[in-house]
């Protein structure tokens, strides 16, 4: 059965291929997907590819854009729900809808939503990318430093005091850590919420 998706209609047969993807996932146990054009009043899918365990890198534009313009895009997920990872978030604010398959069968689409400022999806989101950079810098200095403090623990008469010290300085650390990645999820949860309508196709 077909399905609106704002001003467009994904047909039974684009549908239909979505399906066909998520069995070839399910079998090769990676990424699939297509991207989904308009033509005319139509969408059609163009430009299969095959990406890996947790990454797929589809077109950015369908083929003869000029005539066939993309309005969205269609991948499976090898693992866990049909959600949107930062990376599809990143690429679903340049286009009118984007389509996720899981191997439970499970097709949701993110349909843009009409708000006054659409541009402010994009700022929001590489904000939201350069903090998890720096949630990933602070991941590893923080592995690091307890590291250092196993191998201080061990040697022999170290000052136990300062020990403590440090190693409680090293939990305020850990605990402004998960604080940080905290904010940054609701935050990715904030703008898909705001930029997109969910929309379960099956």
């Amino acid at each position: 059965m077909s399905v609106k998706l704002n001003s467009f209609i994904l047909p039974d047969n684009i549908i239909k291929k979505m399906e066909e993807q998520i069995e070839k996932t399910r079998n090769t146990k990676i990424e699939h997907g297509l991207n989904l054009c308009k033509h005319d009043a139509n969408i059609i899918y163009k430009d299969e590819c095959t990406g890996d365990t947790c990454e797929i890198r589809i077109k950015s534009e369908c083929s003869n854009q000029d005539i066939t313009p993309k309005v969205g895009d269609f991948h499976t997920h090898p693992r866990g729900s049909p959600k949107m990872s930062l990376a599809d978030l990143k690429n679903a604010c340049h286009h009118d809808f984007k389509c996720i398959g899981s191997i439970d069968n499970s097709i949701i689409c993110f349909a843009k939503k009409s708000v006054p400022y659409p541009e402010g999806c994009s700022i929001e989101v590489e904000n939201i990318i350069i903090g998890t950079e720096e949630i990933s810098r602070e991941t590893g200095m923080l592995k690091r430093e307890r590291s250092m403090l196993d191998t201080l623990k061990n040697i022999p008469n170290v000052d136990m005091n300062k020990y403590r010290e440090l190693y409680n300085e090293h939990n305020i650390k850990i605990k402004q850590h998960n604080e940080n990645v905290s904010y940054l999820n609701k935050r990715k949860d904030m703008v898909r919420n705001t930029y997109f309508k969910e929309i379960r196709v099956k």
